[in-house]
């Protein structure tokens, strides 16, 4: 089994929701998009996570 050596960042101010932006504006040849809300209609039911990242990097944005 392979292990993952993912470098995961939490955004939780302002300069880390920078970092985000100016790493989002790289070029990667693909990336993974998550989200999670408060329940199973998510149609209707507020998002309370949103991921977004790699194979090496990834940010997690939490609903306070």
């Amino acid at each position: 089994m392979t292990s993952l050596n993912v470098d995961i960042h939490l955004v939780e101010s302002l300069n880390e929701m920078m970092e985000l932006k100016r790493w989002m504006s790289q070029d990667h040849p693909y990336l993974a998009v998550d989200t999670e809300s408060e329940g199973l209609m998510w149609w209707k039911e507020k998002t309370r996570l949103f991921q977004v990242g790699n194979a090496d990097v990834a940010y997690v944005l939490l609903r306070s």
